[in-house]
């Protein structure tokens, strides 16, 4: 897991291995890569399609999430990555384990995991690319879609 960038953590005692999830402005996620645990056993790649397993080999290799903040709920993300049209992110949703416990804002560096869905594009209604749709799949065009994480 990348870490691109940190905000000035708030002040207290940090374990060398944690980080405050308020301090992070953006991570890089690898769909090669295992999270750190340090509570829990169950190792996760750092990249989990979660939607219908026609598109899993379609996964990009790697995506980017940048924090948008807490809402009151939780942490909002914006993520993106590059995939092969028409096919667009969905469902993104950031989870990182809390250092002391599941609910903490610590957190254990290197642990969060992106879950993620693909699905297709549609190309109806107004203003509709229908027409397009055998150039770009023939061309193979490649695209950054964005998608960002629900409110809570």
């Amino acid at each position: 897991l990348g870490i691109i960038s940190v905000r000035q953590a708030p002040r207290q005692d940090v374990p060398p291995d944690a980080t405050h999830l308020a301090s992070i402005e953006q991570l890089t996620f690898h769909a090669n890569r295992v999270a750190r645990r340090n509570r829990l056993a169950i190792p996760l790649t750092e990249l989990l399609h979660t939607g219908h397993e026609r598109y899993h080999s379609e996964s990009p290799r790697e995506m980017t999430c940048r924090n948008l903040g807490h809402d009151g709920y939780a942490y909002r993300w914006i993520c993106e990555a590059e995939l092969v049209w028409p096919l667009k992110l969905r469902h993104v949703s950031v989870q990182c384990e809390g250092y002391h416990n599941d609910q903490d804002q610590l957190i254990t560096t290197g642990s969060c995991v992106l879950r993620y869905a693909i699905e297709e594009h549609t190309l109806t209604g107004a203003g509709s690319l229908e027409h397009l749709r055998p150039i770009l799949a023939s061309a193979n065009v490649t695209w950054r879609s964005v998608a960002i994480s629900p409110p809570s």
